[in-house]
């Protein structure tokens, strides 16, 4: 993300967020959430080029992972719905300039 290197970063995050379906063991979860990311990877590839939001959700993505790993489900879910929050606050404030 430092180097703006975006095509590598929306990869690491498609293995993360495939590794987090595929242990959730759901078929019908991993059904939805795929739909739901096939209808928002425009929006997400142009959330990350937003001054700082790279980076910004990082650290959101740490924190969710670490609280899945220390099997606090309360914490994890609280910090990916906060991560979603924000990064709609970054797409409001830049909207004009990337839709």
């Amino acid at each position: 993300v430092k180097n703006g290197d975006f095509d590598v970063y929306t990869e690491i995050y498609d293995q993360f967020r495939r590794r987090c379906i595929k242990a959730a063991d759901n078929p019908v979860l991993a059904q939805a959430l795929d739909n739901i990311y096939e209808k928002t990877q425009v929006l997400i590839r142009r959330i990350i080029i937003l001054p700082g939001r790279g980076e910004i959700g990082v650290r959101e993505h740490r924190a969710v992972l670490e609280a899945m790993r220390r099997g606090d489900a309360d914490a994890a879910e609280r910090l990916r719905r906060e991560n979603i929050r924000n990064a709609k606050a970054f797409l409001t404030r830049y909207m004009k300039y990337v839709l």
